[in-house]
């Protein structure tokens, strides 16, 4: 006489005959080759990220240089500027009057770029934050004043190294 089974013994039978004939459980190998496909998907990922990011803030800096700054405002978060009540017809974004840059460093949507004048006359050290907003990147400022949004989130001036 065979007794039925309740349907949670059942289901545990099931569950563990699933489990018990998985072959990526017998096989360690590819266990671990998944392991590292998933790992190697993740890296990639963040560094299009990176990749993405730096490339916006190196377009924000050149626009610095090419028209000073005009058209600037268009990199400042949108988020930012409705938290702050901003109406930007009466601010504009800080800027330097730079000759040149170099992307120093990224960390998690952290940009950290440096600038100088002509001939090296001073150096700056920029720190931006990236963020996304409806699918497009932008900068969030740590502050603004009366009339300026300082697009940075950090700032060592004069720096010597």
């Amino acid at each position: 006489m065979t007794v039925p089974l309740s349907s949670s013994k059942l289901r545990e039978r099931t569950l563990s005959n699933t489990f018990n004939n998985c072959s990526i459980m017998k096989k360690p190998g590819v266990f671990l080759i998944l392991v590292f496909i998933i790992i190697s998907c993740n890296i990639l990922k963040e560094s299009g990220k990176q990749k993405a990011d730096t490339l916006f803030i190196s377009e924000f800096l050149q626009q610095m240089i090419d028209e000073g700054g005009k058209n600037l405002m268009k990199y400042i978060s949108p988020s930012y500027i409705k938290k702050n009540s901003i109406d930007i017809s009466g601010y504009s974004v800080n800027i330097y009057t730079l000759a040149e840059y170099s992307i120093k460093d990224y960390d998690d949507g952290k940009v950290t770029a440096n600038i100088w004048g002509e001939e090296r006359g001073w150096v700056h050290e920029l720190v931006f934050e990236v963020v996304i907003e409806d699918g497009k990147r932008y900068l969030n400022p740590s502050e603004h004043s009366d009339s300026y949004i300082h697009p940075w989130i950090k700032i060592r001036t004069y720096i010597t190294n």
